[in-house]
């Protein structure tokens, strides 16, 4: 028989909270929601403070419930709303949790792209060991993030 360490158990019943292939797009929120504010640490606006759990604001919230619910969005924002964080995080969290998800983010320059590409390293660079070990290998190049499970996010200029 098998032994299990009680921290292991607890690990795998966390890492299992973070995923959700539901129909349902509550669930598929509520999934993405525990991996925001349990997991994902983003850098804070002011670099003194070093990084923190991201927890979305209300806008935010409605986004991603909006993404989740249509497979095509139009999202009109103003700017310094934290926009590119939550799409950022999103992206990460999709790719790294799900299957074969191929995920294009596209930002005005090349720059910018690589920036916003940063932005989802980043979090998947701060994650708990044995998150990292359960999402597997991780190939990262500029403009490019690929997952053992065949997902990827990849960052381009528009242009």
């Amino acid at each position: 028989m098998t032994q299990y360490r009680l921290e292991d158990l607890v690990a795998e019943q966390e890492f299992r909270k973070c995923i959700s292939n539901s129909p349902i797009p509550q669930e598929r929120f509520d999934a993405f929601m525990h991996f925001c504010t349990n997991y994902a640490h983003i850098r804070h606006p002011d670099p003194s403070r070093g990084k923190i759990l991201f927890d979305p604001f209300d806008a935010q919230r409605q986004a991603a419930m909006q993404w989740l619910c249509n497979r095509w969005s139009i999202n009109l924002k103003a700017r310094q709303i934290g926009f590119s964080t939550l799409v950022a995080v999103f992206a990460g969290w999709d790719a790294a949790f799900h299957r074969d998800k191929p995920i294009l983010m596209l930002s005005r320059t090349e720059r910018e792209a690589i920036k916003l590409l940063a932005k989802t390293k980043y979090v998947l660079q701060h994650l708990p060991p044995y998150v990292k070990e359960r999402i597997g290998p991780i190939r990262m190049t500029q403009t490019k993030i690929e997952f053992a499970n065949g997902s990827y996010v990849e960052s381009l200029p528009s242009a």
